[in-house]
């Protein structure tokens, strides 16, 4: 659906690490496993816990095809076990 958005996940000087909690309204709800704060994924705020009120900065997340990208990053390698993917390298 093109909906993808990526955050920073540094907020205060330490990098937090996510888990999926459900679904609240239609709205993805994270949660971090440093201090179980509840996140939303419409705009990376904390909405409950010990982090409310914080704020993640959104960073780019492209949506392309991989020949887009490779017009753009010609550098980039694939990891994968799928050989299907050789011809890219």
């Amino acid at each position: 659906c093109r909906s993808g958005v990526g955050f920073d996940s540094f907020v205060d000087d330490t990098r937090l690490t996510f888990g999926f909690v459900g679904s609240l309204e239609g709205t993805l709800t994270m949660i971090d496993r440093e201090t179980y704060t509840l996140w939303t994924q419409l705009g990376g705020q904390a909405y409950d816990g010990d982090l409310t009120g914080a704020q993640m900065e959104v960073i780019p997340m492209p949506q392309m095809t991989w020949e887009e990208w490779k017009q753009s990053n010609p550098d980039t390698v694939v990891l994968s076990p799928d050989k299907s993917f050789e011809e890219y390298h």
